[in-house]
């Protein structure tokens, strides 16, 4: 998708703290640094990221590295919002997260939509993606889709597109359907806003130019989303006719 195309109001929905940085970090800039309104919804505190850590703690840092991270990339405190559900737990909730996220498109009336697919290879990924299709699939917004963890298990990702092959796919599982935002400006804010994450970035994160973490992300997993564009995948019939009113596909460079 050419950058002229981008939203004036986008909403970018993730699974846990860090993944809207991870998958939209470039889209997310260049949409404030041309003059729109970015909103992020974030379904868990990843409280339950680190067994036998204190969950309350992890949740605290988790937000303040949130916090950091969407200051870098120019998105308002007050545009930052938390639907406090379970972590690793999504899919035992997801009819909930369809009134959440019915709930918070209302309050920000975006005009697109990002959220992790519904083909991603982590269950709380791809519940998330079903509970967003169920809330916005045949409304106003855009809706796409951005993969995280299939990038780094392409096999996975295949098995998934495999199984739910029909005739009705749209977003990730057609994946030759992808748009590419290109922002070869915005990856240095990207490297800083993902640097924020400490608690998540692996000790090898060192090899792809960020900072050593204690958490688990390594540097084969973080190297796929260090590039000057990032990935999207439309799902209903108004993110299409977007595409179709003069956006370039291309993906080539994933």
């Amino acid at each position: 998708m050419s950058l002229g195309n981008l939203p004036d109001r986008l909403l970018v929905i993730a699974p846990h703290p860090d993944d809207e940085t991870i998958g939209c970090g470039l889209i997310a800039y260049e949409t404030v640094k041309r003059g729109g309104s970015v909103w992020v919804a974030i379904a868990t505190n990843g409280e339950d990221s680190r067994s036998g850590s204190r969950q309350e703690f992890i949740a605290e840092v988790r937000h303040a590295e949130t916090s950091m991270a969407t200051a870098v990339l120019g998105i308002k405190s007050k545009n930052v919002r938390w639907l406090n559900l379970p972590n690793t737990n999504l899919t035992a909730h997801e009819d909930q997260l369809v009134l959440l996220v019915e709930e918070i498109v209302e309050l920000c009336k975006p005009n697109v939509v990002l959220v992790t697919a519904s083909s991603d290879p982590h269950p709380d990924h791809a519940a998330l993606g079903r509970a967003a299709r169920r809330a916005v699939f045949a409304t106003d917004p855009a809706l796409f889709e951005y993969m995280v963890w299939g990038w780094y298990d392409p096999l996975s990702w295949l098995r998934i597109l495999i199984r739910t092959r029909d005739g009705s796919a749209s977003g990730a599982e057609r994946p030759f359907g992808a748009v590419q935002f290109r922002s070869p400006e915005g990856l240095e804010c990207k490297r800083r806003a993902l640097s924020c994450y400490h608690s998540q970035l692996g000790p090898t994160a060192v090899k792809v130019g960020l900072p050593a973490g204690t958490g688990m992300l390594s540097h084969r997993f973080l190297s796929h989303f260090l590039k000057t564009s990032e990935v999207v995948f439309p799902v209903n019939t108004v993110a299409r006719e977007l595409i179709e009113s003069g956006v370039t596909s291309d993906a080539s460079d994933r």
